[in-house]
């Protein structure tokens, strides 16, 4: 016996949403919402906080907002693109978002459905994973980007 299955299309999970500076944004795709906050450095409670943290079904991170203004490109939350890439907290150079994925272990049909911060091909944040060593929040940052990921809406 012999079973044939047609392969998931791809399309039907590429989405991308430009986010808004202040508020929530759903993501009906992916049943979820993201909420944003722009907040000055000495508003922000936990100094010592990381950079990303996961918790109650909750993605969060935080990023240097004054980096992502001075790009002068929108951030959105899409799915993967060809050229995507990535410069991993801690790491020196930039790595194409596939890299990353493979050396993740993540599972393949999982990087179509994941979530990502995204100015450009630039990805700041692989919700979920890391953020991009390019964004994070610094001595000299004066106005910081929490974003908080709700996988459940």
């Amino acid at each position: 016996l012999v079973e044939f299955y047609k392969k998931e299309d791809r399309k039907c999970f590429e989405f991308q949403y430009e986010i808004n500076m202040d508020g929530i944004l759903e993501i009906p795709e992916l049943n979820s919402a993201i909420r944003v906050k722009i907040l000055r450095k000495l508003d922000w409670e936990c100094e010592n906080e990381k950079e990303e943290r996961i918790e109650k079904g909750i993605k969060t991170c935080r990023l240097s907002y004054d980096k992502i203004q001075a790009c002068g490109c929108r951030p959105v939350i899409r799915t993967r693109r060809q050229g995507d890439y990535i410069r991993p907290l801690g790491m020196k150079g930039r790595k194409k978002l596939q890299d990353f994925f493979v050396d993740g272990k993540y599972p393949g049909e999982e990087r179509d459905r994941m979530p990502l911060l995204c100015l450009g091909s630039e990805v700041i944040w692989v919700i979920g994973s890391r953020i991009s060593e390019n964004y994070k929040v610094e001595d000299d940052t004066e106005r910081i980007i929490v974003l908080e990921f709700s996988s459940e809406i």
